[in-house]
């Protein structure tokens, strides 16, 4: 027993020297923030997004040499130390006020002299700066005649699926609203680029072969676009994440739940059809608690696939399974040489359901019925229905159901007494109805939700879009016109 307590306090020390040995790789400081990364690429990748700082191009459009640009890092370490502007001298009254000013650098060179020209920047400003001795660019150095055609270059990562993982991750962006905010429309614009230029590169001559200081650059034109193409992945990777997460708060699948002729239509849906889910393969597309996975268990369906993006809410739909007897599990209760026994019927897959294939390998058209509620604000708000389609699409059996499988969206109008006009023309007896005209105005430029009274409704509502999801090939976007209809 002490030799074990002595390996395994060996052990620990061991992990504790490895942990601080991982620790310390992450070496170069960023010129502008706290982040710390292991290389001096990712650093200045992330310099050149995040910061709009260029290092290596404003290296190369000034012809710095190696102490020009170790004079560079300093000046611009000191600079950001007093919150000033490395380009404009301008003070700041935080680091933040000073990283929100950060923009492209233009006109650097004033009078003939840089700012950071002087031999006070050849002392190191930061103790044990590693950026100072890694900066340099190897690639400059390496032999013109080794230099590797970028569509050799591709065509390598192609075969290896980083790249064509990444143009799969963006072109599929480019037809979902989860990035239609304007926080995320930077996302968009880079997924636009990176999708361009895989598909234009072989007409634009990118791709072909030249002399050897042409491929030279354009190898450094290949890394540069790979580099930025992970970079939008990593950022499409975040939404998700933020996305999913936002849906890791109680309260709004309580909302949901609490929806009683929402969930009370569901449930009747799926347990007075026993003909439908009666031993049949069920998926249930982001399932939250698990509700509906609970519902067709309860129907007498002999497989649910409950899929959630969220880990905290696949944490907790798989306990809810477990402490209601549903969860597929493994049974070790069989005697020694029997096959193995599985209790329950609801698996839990943390994933999206676009990823599904790659934590369970489900037979392309082998689910009887498809469930998901899906609906948001204005029924697309949510931005699942492109998911719904890809289940559909890859894994439900034709003739399969889809639960539901219509929406319809439907408009009307309402009066004053949907707004808040009325309160403020009378509040305590003072007149502040131009608050109210305020509301108006931002209402006009940004939609709101609320609850409407059915009094305050003074329009018969009509239907604006119906969507068949058995059939449906969704775009998302669609064209408008009001100039042959008048609906108020």
């Amino acid at each position: 027993e002490e030799e074990e307590e002595e390996e395994g306090e060996q052990g620990r020390l061991w992990d504790d020297w490895q942990s601080d040995e991982e620790d310390s790789s992450y070496d170069y400081l960023c010129l502008f923030c706290d982040l710390r990364y292991d290389s001096t690429e990712r650093l200045f990748e992330h310099c050149t997004y995040e910061h709009s700082f260029d290092f290596c191009g404003i290296i190369k459009d000034l012809v710095l040499d190696f102490y020009g640009s170790f004079k560079l890092i300093n000046y611009i370490r000191s600079q950001v130390a007093m919150n000033k502007c490395w380009r404009w001298d301008l003070l700041f009254k935080s680091i933040t006020d000073l990283q929100n000013h950060l923009h492209a650098a233009d006109n650097i060179k004033n009078d003939g002299k840089f700012p950071w020209d002087d031999e006070l920047y050849l002392k190191p400003f930061m103790i044990d700066d590693a950026l100072l001795y890694s900066f340099s660019n190897e690639e400059d150095e390496e032999d013109v005649g080794s230099a590797v055609a970028k569509e050799d270059i591709l065509s390598e990562l192609m075969n290896d699926g980083e790249v064509g993982e990444i143009y799969n991750s963006c072109h599929g962006i480019l037809d979902t609203e989860k990035l239609q905010t304007s926080g995320c429309l930077d996302i968009r614009r880079h997924a636009e680029d990176v999708v361009n230029f895989f598909e234009k590169s072989e007409s634009n001559g990118i791709c072909r072969g030249g002399d050897n200081g042409e491929s030279t650059q354009k190898r450094k034109d290949c890394q540069l676009t790979v580099s930025f193409a992970n970079v939008v992945a990593r950022e499409i990777k975040n939404v998700n994440e933020k996305y999913f997460s936002s849906y890791g708060s109680f309260g709004i699948h309580r909302e949901m739940i609490s929806d009683k002729v929402r969930t009370e239509t569901y449930r009747s849906a799926i347990l007075n059809n026993p003909s439908l889910l009666s031993q049949a393969t069920v998926m249930d597309v982001g399932c939250g608690t698990g509700i509906l996975s609970l519902f067709a268990a309860q129907a007498g369906a002999s497989r649910v696939i409950a899929v959630e993006a969220s880990l905290k809410m696949a944490s907790m739909a798989t306990r809810i399974a477990k402490d209601n007897g549903f969860l597929y599990e493994e049974n070790n209760k069989g005697e020694e040489g029997e096959a193995n026994h599985f209790s329950g019927v609801i698996d839990v897959v943390q994933t999206m359901v676009e990823e599904l294939d790659k934590f369970r390998k489900i037979p392309p058209h082998s689910v009887d019925v498809l469930v998901s509620e899906w609906m948001g604000y204005c029924l697309l708000y949510e931005s699942m229905l492109s998911s719904v389609l890809y289940a559909r699409d890859n894994w439900l059996k034709p003739g399969g159901a889809i639960l539901p499988d219509k929406a319809t969206i439907f408009v009307a109008g309402f009066g004053r007494g949907g707004t808040s006009l009325l309160f403020w023309e009378d509040v305590y007896g003072f007149n502040m109805s131009c608050i109210g005209k305020e509301v108006m105005e931002d209402a006009a430029c940004s939609p709101i939700i609320d609850v409407m009274d059915s009094k305050d409704i003074v329009t018969e509502s009509t239907v604006l879009q119906v969507y068949l999801l058995t059939t449906l090939t969704f775009c998302f976007t669609q064209k408008a016109s009001t100039a042959d209809r008048t609906l108020f």
